[in-house]
């Protein structure tokens, strides 16, 4: 059974090796591109690269707090990463954002240089942290994220319209109450520096004997990294 098991496994390590991308890999993007609606692909989409794998760092539940799992995936996924030198599950669930963001803008995935760079991020932080964080700041300046957040920030003009949540609440007693995340459409008043102010448009109706906390009509304070971007040509 172990023989089989390694020759197995051998098998698995030759055919990630000559493709492009290991299997697991793309079937994650494949169930990516089948279970996430088109407002959020848009917005992942059209983000530029590093502020849209900051911005859905856990929106596509790549990674999970407790069990720290890949989405849809097995171990093979997972030692495929750690036979590449990539343990931690955050620097794996950012190679799959950034290679899903790549391949909805059609560039090149680069998925090799990926693994190899947070290789050896992860021993530069086995060996010291400051030494590897001054790394990681060299390669990716956080100047140049600032500016690709500008550009970012640019998309939301007055009148464009978002969805973001909101919530509404039930009291059961005095001392007992629940509250839940209803979703809106909002259309943006201003952006003033990092606040972004929208006026609700619609809002779905809570569940029963919810309370919603803010309704049509309302002005919401918002962030850019809160709300999603709903494409132009469905205003």
């Amino acid at each position: 059974m172990k023989k089989l098991f390694l020759l197995f496994l051998s098998v698995f390590i030759i055919s990630c090796s000559s493709s492009k991308l290991p299997f697991g890999i793309r079937k994650t993007i494949y169930q990516l591109d089948n279970e996430l609606n088109d407002t959020t692909k848009y917005d992942f989409k059209i983000a530029p690269e590093q502020v849209a794998t900051f911005k859905y760092d856990w929106s596509f539940g790549l990674h999970t707090p407790n069990g720290h799992n890949i989405k849809g995936q097995k171990r093979l996924l997972k030692l495929y990463f750690k036979l590449n030198g990539v343990s931690s599950p955050y620097h794996m669930s950012e190679i799959i954002r950034t290679t899903y963001h790549r391949h909805l803008n059609n560039q090149p995935l680069k998925f090799r240089e990926q693994t190899k760079y947070f290789k050896k991020y992860e021993k530069l932080l086995k060996k010291n942290m400051d030494t590897a964080f001054a790394w990681d700041e060299r390669n990716k300046p956080i100047e140049k994220y600032r500016e690709e957040e500008k550009d970012y920030f640019k998309l939301y003009a007055n009148g464009r319209l978002v969805i973001g949540t909101t919530s509404a609440w039930k009291r059961y007693s005095k001392s007992s109450s629940a509250s839940t995340d209803v979703e809106y459409t909002g259309r943006v008043i201003n952006l003033k520096e990092r606040s972004l102010y929208v006026e609700i448009i619609q809002v779905e109706k809570p569940k029963d004997g919810f309370k919603l906390n803010q309704k049509v009509g309302d002005t919401i304070q918002e962030s850019p990294y809160s709300v999603v971007l709903i494409p132009s040509e469905r205003k």
